[in-house]
């Protein structure tokens, strides 16, 4: 019981970490698509 509760705790925690990582992952491509999305605009005027 207590090995079966350490494990799923372990798996929350992973489970939370990639949310966190992909979620910061995910910030971090919209900032570079936003600033090339400006640049293209900057030249294209």
């Amino acid at each position: 019981m207590k090995y079966c509760y350490s494990s799923n705790e372990k798996n929350a925690f992973n489970f939370y970490l990639m949310l966190e990582i992909m979620g910061q992952s995910t910030c971090y491509y919209l900032k570079i698509i936003m600033m090339v999305y400006v640049s293209i605009n900057r030249m294209g005027s």
